[in-house]
């Protein structure tokens, strides 16, 4: 196998669970913020998944004048300029999928499309809390069935061990963020 198409592969599984994950995380906090105490701040809200997704410097140097809802949404959900922005992970992992398309099953390749126009499309414009809360959910069942079908369909060799193993690290990684930013 050539490594260009094990880094595509590995690095496709990533970006996938990465957006897979940051949605999870948003969905959450959005419940969160419903049962959350009255005398929290948005900022004591939202920080932490900025935290988790290395973000937090690059939103401060966007948007001067603190944090809210609607911009961390926005930022976390669509943000071009921002590297961890479940857009960028859903666009790196069409990129990545096309690099190593002789390797992937066409359902697979049909799904990665589907994945990529359809939240292209549904992440323009403003998001609303209820808006994103659906989207979020979405967003966990294409994973979901994603990798139902990397399972049922994908030959088994090195290019799914590859997958399966940027898959398990990116889930590593995020928790092991994840736990850092609320226990340390």
């Amino acid at each position: 196998m050539l490594s260009r198409i094990a880094d595509s592969m590995y690095w496709m599984a990533r970006y996938l669970e990465r957006a897979g994950e940051t949605a999870r995380l948003m969905e959450i906090n959005l419940l969160y913020l419903v049962e959350a105490e009255e005398d929290m701040g948005e900022e004591d809200k939202w920080r932490p998944i900025l935290q988790i997704n290395s973000s937090e410097p690059l939103y401060d140097e966007q948007f001067s004048g603190g944090i809210s809802t609607p911009r961390v949404l926005q930022f976390i959900s669509a943000g071009r300029n921002n590297p961890s922005s479940i857009r960028t992970c859903l666009r790196l992992f069409r990129e990545n999928a096309r690099v190593a398309r002789d390797r992937i099953s066409k359902e697979m390749w049909e799904a990665v499309n589907e994945i990529w126009m359809d939240f292209s499309e549904r992440l323009k414009g403003p998001l609303s809390a209820e808006r994103a809360g659906a989207l979020f959910v979405e967003l966990r069942n294409q994973v979901a069935r994603f990798n139902g079908l990397v399972a049922s369909t994908m030959m088994r060799g090195e290019a799914y061990a590859f997958y399966q193993l940027g898959g398990c690290f990116e889930r590593a990684d995020m928790t092991s963020r994840t736990l850092d930013i609320k226990y340390h």
